[in-house]
């Protein structure tokens, strides 16, 4: 009975270990949208995925895609945006690779006209620049004759870059800013700090209630379970 006892209880702590280690390599989503006068009818998200360094990527150890989208707002030519996913200690390396940018995800932008740097945006009329002291963000600075987002229209960026053995902030700082086409001036301009979503929690959730099932299968711990409810049961039957 002991070493039955012994395997079932290992099997748990196996499961749950396969777990841990396999939840963060999911990728984490957060959007910023309904901010007011600063959205103005945009809203933004972003995707970071854990991905495996090779030749393909530039060696890089993460992949992200950030998208604009015109909600019901005026038109505009989005100018700058940043994302801050690190703390300062840490340091995003100057390769980006694998950069693309679409429209609506069908319509291929020239990746020219929006340049990647480190650090973080100043959410000036016009783009303004990137304060690259902000070692752990990215920042997307466009020039030129920059695409136009009427409502319904989105514009995607999507790059991979490295940062080693960096941890990502509990949560994430948005900074974006785009001009209006008619008129001049900022159509938003949000700096947000967003609470991160878990994607990687049902997943958990699966794991614990896995877990569970198996400490359940173990035939000690089930006959205290169901010992410990049958007071409870006939209670219930007298009332």
């Amino acid at each position: 009975m002991k070493g039955s006892i012994g395997f079932y209880l290992a099997a748990v702590a196996v499961l749950l270990t396969v777990c841990t280690f396999v939840a963060p390599g999911y990728a984490d989503t957060q959007g910023v949208s309904g901010c007011g006068s600063t959205c103005n009818g945009y809203a933004f998200q972003a995707t970071l995925t854990p991905i495996t360094p090779s030749a393909s990527n530039g060696n890089s150890n993460y992949s992200l895609s950030y998208t604009i989208t015109n909600q019901s707002g005026p038109a505009a030519h989005p100018q700058s945006w940043s994302l801050t996913l690190f703390g300062n200690q840490y340091n995003i390396g100057s390769t980006f690779s694998n950069y693309s940018i679409t429209e609506n995800l069908a319509t291929i932008v020239d990746t020219s006209l929006y340049k990647v740097n480190i650090g973080k945006s100043s959410n000036s009329v016009g783009g303004g620049g990137c304060n690259s002291s902000i070692s752990g963000a990215v920042c997307v600075i466009g020039s030129g004759a920059l695409p136009t987002l009427n409502t319904g229209d989105s514009l995607t960026f999507n790059f991979d870059f490295g940062c080693t053995n960096c941890t990502e902030l509990a949560n994430w700082i948005f900074l974006s800013e785009g001009t209006k086409v008619i008129g001049g001036g900022n159509a938003y301009a949000i700096s947000q700090t967003q609470a991160m979503p878990e994607p990687s929690t049902p997943l958990l959730l699966f794991c614990t209630l896995l877990a569970a099932l198996g400490m359940l299968a173990i035939p000690r711990v089930r006959n205290i379970v169901l010992h410990t409810q049958q007071p409870g049961l006939q209670n219930l039957k007298r009332v």
